[in-house]
């Protein structure tokens, strides 16, 4: 086991009295799938739209917006969000006896700086329809907020590759951050049986940032109440019955010839 990540995904509260998610986590198991590179496209899961580019320069969204025109990254992402993933892929995981799907996608499908940021927009409605094609088929939808402005771990992941995240070392990425969760939460809060959780952030890393000893950020609240981002100590959580605590375990397999 090479790698061991974890992330906290919130479940909703449809009172202030009551945790009543969609999925009756604890007594049912889990199953499902990862639709990562759909819209967070990544190097290493679509090597084929970063190659047809012909820049080896181009290695996560922000090179793709920034190092080509507007119209050709466009272009190719809107073949790439029509055709990676379908209905099809839905009805082929439910017939699969499959009961979840997570979807990563970045903060800027939501919102785009006024640093002037190069990403390219257009990935919401693709969202709409994964909400839409989850509910046909009785699906669960884990919502994961996959990027966020500055990068929160500077991998390829966050949409921007770079030496030195910095997403924790400026507050006005953390109220962005903030604001597309309670978007993204009232997006879905009428249909919290098949969209019970949001994954707040992924991979959060402290890498070039410094953070509280034996300390972790959480997202913690109440749909009726002000979402907030806190650090605190992990085994001292507030509310404790209102987080969903999620490992992802990742395994290299081994290399063949």
């Amino acid at each position: 086991m090479n790698t061991i990540r974890a992330v906290l995904g919130l479940s909703f509260l449809p009172t202030a009295l009551a945790f009543t998610p969609g999925f009756p986590y604890g007594s049912e198991k889990v199953r499902g799938v990862n639709f990562g590179g759909w819209l967070v496209p990544e190097p290493w899961i679509t090597p084929s739209l970063f190659d047809n580019t012909g820049n080896s320069a181009i290695v996560d969204e922000w090179t793709f917006g920034q190092l080509q025109s507007h119209s050709t990254a466009l272009a190719a992402l809107t073949t790439h969000w029509n055709t990676w993933t379908t209905e099809s892929n839905f009805t082929a995981i439910a017939a699969a006896g499959l009961n979840h799907v997570r979807l990563p996608i970045g903060y800027w499908a939501f919102e785009v700086g006024p640093a002037g940021e190069p990403y390219i927009q257009g990935q919401l409605p693709y969202l709409t329809k994964a909400i839409t094609w989850a509910t046909n088929h009785n699906l669960k939808l884990i919502i994961d907020l996959h990027g966020a402005p500055d990068s929160q771990n500077g991998f390829d992941n966050s949409g921007h590759r770079i030496s030195t995240p910095g997403w924790a070392s400026n507050n006005t990425n953390v109220q962005c951050t903030d604001a597309i969760i309670k978007t993204t939460a009232n997006m879905v809060k009428d249909n919290t049986a098949n969209v019970p959780r949001i994954a707040p952030l992924n991979e959060l890393s402290s890498r070039g940032v410094i953070l509280p000893s034996l300390k972790t950020l959480i997202l913690y609240g109440r749909l009726s109440d002000e979402l907030s981002w806190k650090f605190m100590d992990f085994f001292a959580l507030p509310a404790l019955q209102k987080l969903d605590i999620t490992e992802h375990l990742f395994q290299e397999a081994p290399s063949i010839g």
